[in-house]
């Protein structure tokens, strides 16, 4: 089975139609999901809507995922990536400096952050 042969069976789910309903009713601005706790259930069920037809008609939009640590946003990035592909998906990591390298810059970090506000940047124009 493949990723999108996954996608195409939840999009037919009541949890995937619950949660289109959510995104289209345009009062709605924020959205706080939970239960999402197995494995890459959460990209998923965005990568699902994203893929629908509701979020491919609305032109340019920005979602922002905030996770609780390095380590999570580092693997649901990768879920995603490798979902939806790498032009579609952005990390923004912290801007706190390494414990390592107490007092140094970490140019790994400042390099991936510059490339998000530069792309979103771009989104508004």
């Amino acid at each position: 089975m493949k990723i999108n042969d996954f996608i195409t069976l939840y999009s037919k789910s009541p949890a995937a139609k619950a949660l289109e309903r959510l995104v289209s009713d345009n009062e709605t601005r924020r959205a706080s999901l939970e239960g999402f706790n197995v494995q890459s259930a959460l990209a998923m069920a965005w990568s699902t809507l994203f893929s629908s037809q509701l979020l491919a008609d609305s032109g340019n939009f920005c979602t922002l995922f905030i996770l609780n640590d390095a380590e999570e946003a580092g693997y649901f990035y990768h879920d995603l990536t490798q979902i939806l592909g790498t032009n579609q998906v952005l990390f923004f990591p912290s801007s706190y400096k390494r414990k390592v390298k107490y007092g140094q810059k970490d140019a790994g970090n400042e390099i991936l952050r510059t490339e998000v506000l530069a792309k979103l940047s771009n989104l508004t124009t």
